[in-house]
């Protein structure tokens, strides 16, 4: 039995969270300046690395970051890990795309369930690698594990929400929260390839 989620923290006191700083981040990655090409073709290469790991990365990942959610010692902080991992992943997705790979209110297992279900000779191999990637017991493992469902997605077509998908890794790093991220992409997993 899996405790109850009560993570309060992924709102800062001003009201600005992390979903909310990764919806703006996309929205100028989206702005198809050549500025946002510049920086979705550095986002890839940043990948499971260490936030702060790749300086090109910085103005996405760290401009106008809220100072409460900055990592002591060296270390990132769970807002960090989930923002640098959510936006290196659009990256992925969206790179050499000319449309937002950004779907409001689509989550990451309703996404990789409708992939799934798109490719029913391959559902196997996608319904492995999800397992994998939702499974993981670290945030950069995880991202390794993604890749191979990001660049399917990008393939496909398949957008989903960003915004919160930084919100459900955020989570996902929570040792009292995520076993309700990974039951919950599990089941918007299932649910949209259509496996009851």
């Amino acid at each position: 039995m899996s405790k109850v989620c009560t993570r309060q923290n992924s709102e800062c006191a001003e009201g600005f969270g992390v979903s909310d700083f990764v919806r703006a981040k996309v929205n100028l990655l989206d702005n198809g300046s050549r500025n946002s090409q510049h920086l979705l073709a550095n986002l890839f290469r940043a990948i499971g690395k260490h936030p702060g790991a790749i300086p090109e990365v910085f103005p996405v990942t760290l401009e106008g970051l809220n100072g409460e959610w900055l990592g002591v010692d060296g270390n990132p902080s769970t807002e960090e890990w989930a923002i640098h991992t959510a936006l290196s992943l659009y990256g992925l997705h969206r790179h050499l795309k000319s449309a937002s790979m950004n779907c409001p209110n689509v989550s990451f297992g309703t996404a990789v369930g409708r992939l799934a279900k798109k490719n029913g000779h391959s559902f196997n191999i996608i319904h492995k690698r999800f397992s994998t990637a939702i499974t993981t017991h670290d945030i950069s493992r995880f991202a390794y594990h993604a890749v191979a469902l990001i660049k399917q997605l990008s393939a496909a077509g398949i957008a989903f929400d960003y915004s919160l998908f930084a919100k459900q890794l955020l989570d996902f790093q929570e040792r009292e929260c995520k076993q309700d991220i990974q039951l919950s992409w599990s089941i918007e997993f299932h649910r949209a390839a259509g496996v009851s």
